[in-house]
């Protein structure tokens, strides 16, 4: 017999593990890619459904205001037609009348003529008024602030 004492396996050292020699480690994992586990994927997968959901409405949200902005200038294009073709119809009897007035000063009759000038004054007046102008008097004196 030898005179080294015997060991028991309980009393053995811990067996130590085997040294990885692929290079630092880096973090909890490691230095080599670690494929996801499932729960990674499911992860993944409900971010990815997620981010295509939101920029689905994206799309539909810049559709949309295009939609919109492109109806605004329509109708204001249409509100613009309307308040001019306003204007017109009321300008047509003030035309119609001055027709009348060079109609009389064609035939020399200058007692309509002045009538047919003053007719017109009124009611290119009247219609100017009626949208808001009004006259500012000048007391002789015209000051480009002011008039």
């Amino acid at each position: 017999m030898t005179d080294e004492p015997q060991v028991t396996e309980e009393e053995q050292p811990a067996a130590k593990p085997p040294v990885r020699d692929s290079g630092p480690v880096e973090g909890a994992r490691g230095n080599r890619e670690v494929p996801p586990t499932p729960k990674d994927q499911v992860d993944v997968e409900a971010l990815q459904a997620e981010r295509d959901q939101l920029f689905d409405r994206l799309q539909r949200l810049a559709a949309e205001f295009d939609n919109y902005r492109k109806r605004n200038a329509r109708e204001q294009l249409a509100l613009s037609e309307r308040a001019n073709e306003r204007l017109v119809k009321e300008l047509i009897p003030v035309l119609d009348d001055l027709g009348r007035a060079l109609e009389a000063a064609s035939e020399h009759e200058e007692a309509k003529l002045e009538e047919g000038v003053r007719l017109v004054h009124r009611a290119l007046a009247d219609l100017l008024a009626k949208e808001g102008l009004a006259e500012i008097e000048t007391d002789g004196k015209f000051d480009p602030h002011v008039h």
